[in-house]
């Protein structure tokens, strides 16, 4: 079970440094529910590391080639989580994201807008 990302937005807000802000969001990179079984998810371009996104059942799982990204991924997953389609649509991911203050490059930033518009279409590429 995920996080609540309102959980997570405290503690990341609770933490003074950008250094162990960014320590932390590669522990929850960490924590990201894999992709179960032989399955594969649907790969997020625009990405400049790997990631994977299934959804299945109302819940997604991920797998990513980097803690960071993962942690990223884990963010926007956690905002998911609980939510119908409908409320998914009107969350604005990034803009929850960018209130943590996180140093997030702009290739980071091209793969999370493809992230976000992934989640907004219900799961499609």
């Amino acid at each position: 079970m995920m996080d609540k990302f309102e959980d997570i937005a405290a503690t990341v807000k609770s933490i003074p440094d950008d250094e162990e802000r960014l320590e932390y969001i590669l522990e929850l990179g960490s924590r990201l529910p894999g992709i179960p079984g032989v399955k594969t998810g649907v790969e997020i371009k625009g990405c400049s590391s790997r990631l994977e996104i299934l959804k299945e059942g109302g819940e997604y799982y991920a797998a990513s080639d980097s803690r960071m990204v993962g942690g990223l991924a884990y963010l926007f997953l956690s905002l998911a989580s609980g939510k119908t389609d409908k409320e998914i649509e009107a969350t604005d991911f990034m803009g929850e994201v960018s209130k943590l203050g996180l140093p997030i490059g702009y290739n980071r930033v091209t793969g999370l807008k493809a992230l976000e518009k992934f989640l907004k279409t219900g799961g499609s590429a």
